[in-house]
């Protein structure tokens, strides 16, 4: 599944790092994107990770979010 978009992001040209879903794993996804010399981030929530650090730091990821329209 996540290989038959991998085609569209080296089309758009600005994108340097694809993540796939938590639990979500393709062999061949992973080799299009080294390919590509795109990044790639697999089996990785940022949620949990979120979940798990200090309320000092949280603040930090918000503001920065926020600089950038991601929260």
């Amino acid at each position: 599944m996540a290989l038959s978009h991998m085609q569209e992001v080296v089309d758009h040209g600005d994108i340097k790092t694809i993540w796939l879903a938590e639990g979500v794993n393709s062999p061949e996804a992973e080799e299009f994107a080294e390919d590509y010399g795109l990044a790639m981030v697999t089996n990785y929530c940022i949620m949990e990770a979120y979940k798990k650090i200090d309320k000092k730091t949280a603040k930090k990821f918000t503001e920065v979010g926020k600089k950038f329209g991601v929260v």
